[in-house]
C-alpha cells in the first residue's frame, strides 16, 4: 500500500477545472522531469495545452490506449538531451518571474527545489529557445 501511495504521489499529475483535487497517472510523463525553461509541452488529445480537460477527454486520457497525452517538442532537442517540461503548465515561468518564488510553488506543489538552467543559470546568459 505505501509503495502505491509513493507511485500516486510523485508520478501522478493534478487535474484542473471541475476535476480539480484529483489526480491522473501518466506512466510516461511520470519518468519525465520538470524544468522552468523546457524543451517539450504536453498535449491532450483534441485541447489546446492551456484548456482544462473536459470528462470524455478526460475517460479518454485514463484509457489503456494511452495515446491521448502527447509529450511534444517545443524546440529542436539533441541527442541525448533530457525531455523535460513544466509540471505546473505552459507560461508558470512568465507568470512567476523569480526563481525563489518559482522553487517555492514547486517545493509546496511538487516536493523538489528546481536546478533547471533558468532557475541556476551556473553563470550563463539567460537561456533562449531562439
Amino acid at each position: 500500500l505505501i509503495d502505491a501511495l509513493l507511485v500516486l504521489k510523485f508520478t501522478s499529475f493534478p487535474l484542473r477545472g471541475k476535476w480539480a483535487g484529483g489526480r491522473c497517472i501518466f506512466v510516461v510523463l511520470g519518468k519525465t522531469n520538470h524544468s522552468c525553461f523546457p524543451n517539450c509541452g504536453v498535449l491532450h488529445k483534441g485541447s489546446a495545452p492551456d484548456d482544462e480537460l473536459q470528462l470524455d477527454e478526460l475517460q479518454c486520457c485514463m484509457s489503456w490506449k494511452g495515446r491521448a497525452t502527447q509529450l511534444r517538442a517545443i524546440t529542436s532537442i539533441s541527442r541525448g538531451d533530457e525531455l523535460t517540461w513544466s509540471y505546473p503548465g505552459p507560461g508558470f515561468a512568465i507568470k512567476v518571474r523569480s526563481a525563489e518564488a518559482r522553487r517555492e510553488k514547486l517545493r509546496n506543489g511538487f516536493e523538489f527545489d528546481c536546478s533547471c538552467p533558468l532557475c541556476e543559470p551556473k553563470g550563463m546568459d539567460a537561456p533562449s529557445h531562439g
